[in-house]
């Protein structure tokens, strides 16, 4: 699963949909984040979902609600099953005028996500339901007709009114898995340390894996090597700084970088933008001093 660009944003005009299948399943093996609202409804292929530090299993029917900045994405262990899915991308303005005044849809999907509430099974006919609508919603392209994008607009009431119903009722959780325990150990131990000097030998030692054994799972289970899961974390911690009026140097530092020429080149590599371009673009203004900038 792509992550649609920063860039693109207002091209979208506060939501896309998408419902497919592939046979590509290393392609979509990334974890990754955005920065609005992802409903993901999956209907087969896949072995295992991470979110932030937990990781659930996957089968036929489940909804994940994937809230904004949190890193996500599907593991795969049997590439033979093809990849179906769809999903919702929304962002809180979006959520926020669905509901007309009379339902606030951004602080239901917050209320419940801040507690870790992420993933949950769904009635067979609400699953057929809601990849009907997706379907329905992919073919009109985002049309810029108003006609098309009403319709969109309803057919996206249809399916946040069926999740709202869903998540109500806590039987229907789908909760982590235990196994293997080390992976979500591992992950909390990288995602609290991150911004320091983090190496495999030293994380392998401290959970008494050897270092072959503990790269190989990581991967496996994250889609990333750890150095590049590190740098991810990085950039995302310099993303959500680049709000504040923090100078460049104090967030590259902050973020755990040696020099700010090494979060520069980093930053660019994966936003396809420097740091002060990104912050002009997407960040609300903030009070550093143009030399801070």
């Amino acid at each position: 699963m792509a992550e649609i660009s920063p860039a693109v944003q207002d091209s979208w005009n506060g939501y896309k949909s998408f419902y497919g299948h592939s046979n590509d399943a290393a392609a979509h093996s990334l974890l990754h984040c955005h920065d609005w609202y992802e409903l993901y409804f999956h209907y087969s292929g896949g072995s295992f979902y991470s979110v932030n530090s937990n990781i659930y299993p996957l089968n036929s029917g489940q909804l994940m609600l994937l809230p904004p900045l949190c890193i996500h994405g599907p593991l795969f262990h049997d590439e033979e099953i093809p990849y179906e899915r769809g999903y919702l991308y929304l962002t809180g303005e979006t959520l926020r005028e669905l509901g007309c005044g009379q339902i606030d849809f951004e602080r239901i999907l917050e209320r419940h996500t801040k507690h870790g509430r992420y993933q949950f099974l769904m009635p067979v006919e609400d699953t057929l339901r809601c990849k009907s609508l997706l379907r329905q919603m992919q073919h009109s392209g985002g049309s810029a007709s108003p006609l098309d994008t009403v319709e969109d607009h309803a057919r996206m009431i249809t399916i946040l009114c069926a999740i709202c119903r869903l998540i109500e009722n806590p039987d229907n959780d789908v909760p982590p898995i235990a196994s293997p325990p080390f992976i979500h150990e591992i992950l909390e131990y990288v995602n609290a340390h991150f911004t320091q000097d983090i190496s495999v030998d030293e994380i392998a030692a401290l959970f008494h894996l050897s270092p072959s054994h503990l790269s190989h799972a990581f991967v496996k289970y994250t889609g990333r090597s750890l150095y590049d899961y590190v740098l991810f974390r990085r950039i995302l911690l310099a993303k959500e700084l680049l709000h504040s009026d923090l100078s460049l140097n104090a967030i590259a530092f902050q973020c755990g970088f040696n020099d700010y020429s090494g979060f520069l080149r980093q930053f660019k590599k994966r936003e396809r933008r420097s740091p002060h371009a990104y912050r002009k673009e997407f960040c609300t203004p903030c009070t550093a001093s143009p030399e801070q900038k």
